[in-house]
């Protein structure tokens, strides 16, 4: 045998190790980046079972830290995200981006909002709302936010709400998307109203891309 075909052989021998630790390797990394996100989860059952966060909240919570985005209130897979039409939005806040853009009317164009009018516990309340556009936040709930705790006053939530809402409205028209509601308690032959509170318009829809 020549050297060249020696030299051949030692090339495809090599390669064919080369293949196979890279195999071993993505194996190995795909392994460990399961058990981060394990990880991740059981720290945040942890955390959460310390705090008085119902299995509701908590079961909620789990799911969007493995998701990719979420639309409408629902937890997507990039498999279900990629499937989606952007265009069928009306307000699409992209965080890795740090972008957020809402519908011109009625016409099918996005206008980006200016997101610098939000620090980050504003920033944290406009996530929660689209993140959760069927539920109410308000001052008896609010702790449920990221970055917020219990006591706020009402007219301290109502100013950041009034930011949020100046946020949305880009083209300075009033903004259609968060919507003041009613905290009522039931109670036994009558509704008592105990305070508002706010939720974004059942009349439009909402995507938040987490990754």
């Amino acid at each position: 045998m020549s050297n060249y075909q020696n030299y051949i052989q030692v090339f495809n021998d090599l390669q064919h190790r080369l293949a196979g630790n890279r195999r071993l390797l993505e194996s190995i990394l795909t392994q460990v980046q399961e058990a981060l996100k394990e990880t991740d989860i059981i720290g945040l059952i942890l955390k959460k079972c310390a705090s008085d966060t119902s299995l509701e909240d908590l079961g909620r919570e789990i799911s969007y830290s493995s998701a990719f985005a979420v639309a409408d209130g629902k937890p997507l897979t990039i498999e279900q995200a990629n499937e989606l039409k952007i265009s069928n939005f009306n307000v699409v806040l992209d965080i890795p981006r740090q972008s957020l853009k809402v519908k011109n009317g009625r016409k099918d164009q996005f206008i980006e909002c200016n997101l610098n009018l939000l620090g980050a516990k504003r920033f944290s309340l406009l996530e929660y709302l689209l993140e959760n556009p069927h539920s109410t936040i308000g001052v008896h709930n609010i702790h449920l936010v990221p970055l917020y705790e219990e006591g706020i006053q009402a007219n301290s939530l109502s100013k950041c709400i009034s930011v949020l809402r100046l946020v949305l409205q880009p083209t300075g028209r009033k903004g259609p998307y968060i919507v003041n509601t009613k905290v009522v308690r039931k109670c036994t032959s009558r509704e008592q109203i105990t305070g508002y509170g706010y939720r974004m318009s059942p009349n439009y829809r909402y995507l938040v891309i987490l990754k």
